[in-house]
């Protein structure tokens, strides 16, 4: 579901407003196969149910300032809930031995500003800086032993937390997000172009609260993730070779601190983690 609107001002500038909701439920089950070699049984671990909803927007005001600029500014929000809803069966797949709803909430808001500066007709500058603030809360794991109806003792497995925890610690950050840009025009033919950004990503639902399994490996949550910072830049060229033939070049480089990847802590487990560094360099034609 989304929905939006265009208007034109009467100082000629442009408002535009969008929303947006999702509500979505995913499916799935996992096996375990007990013949290796045979691969012909296989019996339910795992029943998984994730539903999630979100909600969102964004408004944008844009106006010609003069001849050489052009101003945009604007602000963008999102909510998002979502549980993963686990049913663990037992030894022999006959009966339920665990129920397990583990979830939480994110919300984030944004604002942005952008200017196109063009102080001669061969140049263009781009200048643009964006706030960003998110946070995570209501975060829960609650673990149920359906024989016992009674919640699953807290403890841990190779140092995660494990068992009944009605309330996960919240999380929160803010990151600013700079950006500046050129183009030049050589000729009516050739362009050269480059740009230095900085900007982020904050860990997912799905990273800070749904585990799942890839056959024997066991991939964990993990409700302590920060986010991913990026820092880059890029270069490059346009030649118009032909009327209908355009040749690009572009080189860039990426560094991102704190990367979020799935770490072995265990036998067949994994947990994602935020990592230390990596290094991201290219060319692209």
């Amino acid at each position: 579901m989304r929905g939006g609107v265009r208007m034109i001002l009467p100082d000629s500038s442009s408002l535009q407003a969008r929303v947006f909701g999702d509500v979505e439920t995913f499916r799935s089950n996992f096996l375990a196969v007990p013949d290796l070699v045979k691969r012909d049984q296989a019996r339910v671990t795992l029943n998984q149910r994730v539903p999630t909803n979100g909600f969102g927007g964004m408004v944008q005001w844009s106006r010609a300032l003069g001849s050489r600029n052009f101003l945009s500014v604007g602000t963008d929000w999102r909510w998002v809930d979502g549980d993963s809803e686990e049913d663990a069966m037992n030894a022999t797949s006959t009966a339920v031995a665990t129920h397990r709803v583990s979830g939480g909430t994110q919300r984030s808001y944004g604002a942005f500003i952008q200017d196109v500066f063009t102080p001669t007709d061969r140049l263009s500058l781009t200048m643009s800086l964006r706030v960003d603030d998110w946070k995570n809360y209501d975060g829960h794991n609650l673990e149920t032993n359906v024989a016992t109806g009674q919640p699953v003792p807290p403890g841990t497995s190779n140092g995660v937390p494990t068992g009944n925890l009605p309330n996960l610690p919240e999380r929160k950050d803010t990151a600013v997000s700079p950006r500046g840009g050129a183009m030049y025009r050589i000729s009516d033919k050739v362009s050269v172009w480059g740009s230095a950004s900085g900007g982020f990503r904050a860990p997912t639902l799905n990273e800070l609260y749904r585990q799942f399994r890839v056959g024997a490996l066991l991939v964990l949550a993990n409700n302590q993730l920060g986010p991913e910072d990026l820092v880059g830049g890029e270069a490059g060229v346009n030649l118009i070779a032909t009327e209908n033939v355009t040749v690009r070049g572009t080189w860039y480089i990426n560094g991102i601190e704190n990367p979020v990847s799935n770490v072995t802590i265990g036998v067949n487990t994994q947990q994602r983690q935020n990592l230390g560094k990596t290094g991201i360099r290219g060319l692209q034609n």
